[in-house]
């Protein structure tokens, strides 16, 4: 999946636990909340030179190529965001744990697109099944990086996001 796709997936999965969010805290929590959610939708391809994020931060990805990780092992394991979650857990800060639980989801998020294209992810639930690629659909449902269909899909995804909104909206009056 393109990084567009792992944003507008992010932001659509991310809206209504910030609308939770907004509801216990305030709003400008619940907006930080879902940006780092966006923003760490992009961060487990920091791994790949290519991509968008590992092009901006080419020191790291390049960093990571030289420890030998390989794309879509560490970076888009599961227990990546299981490890992130758990310091959220630890934390002794509120906000603190909000943002990295924010951070696990959008990492999730981010795998969650991974799965529905036909690479899928090798060895997600590693150690366990290290070499078993998993995928959300069936095969004949997958579709390829960069292809019309994931076009089509990221123009409804695009749609989606005000259309949640309005009902949002609708339904707080």
């Amino acid at each position: 999946m393109t990084a567009k796709g792992h944003v507008l997936l992010a932001s659509n999965l991310a809206i209504q636990p910030a609308v939770y969010i907004w509801q216990i805290y305030d709003f400008n929590t619940a907006i930080l909340s879902f940006v780092v959610s966006i923003i760490s939708s992009l961060l487990p391809d920091i791994d790949e030179p290519k991509s968008y994020i590992g092009h901006k931060f080419w020191f790291l990805a390049d960093l990571l190529k030289l420890f030998g990780l390989k794309h879509r092992t560490l970076t888009h394991w599961l227990i990546t965001p299981l490890a992130i979650a758990i310091i959220g857990i630890m934390v002794n800060n509120n906000y603190l744990s909000l943002i990295l639980f924010s951070m696990a989801f959008g990492i999730l998020a981010h795998d969650v697109g991974d799965m529905l294209t036909k690479g899928g992810i090798y060895g997600f639930f590693f150690p366990f099944f290290p070499n078993t690629r998993i995928v959300l659909l069936p095969n004949f449902l997958l579709f390829k990086t960069f292809s019309t269909t994931e076009m089509i899909i990221n123009l409804f995804l695009f749609i989606s996001i005000p259309v949640q909104g309005y009902f949002i909206y609708a339904t707080k009056i």
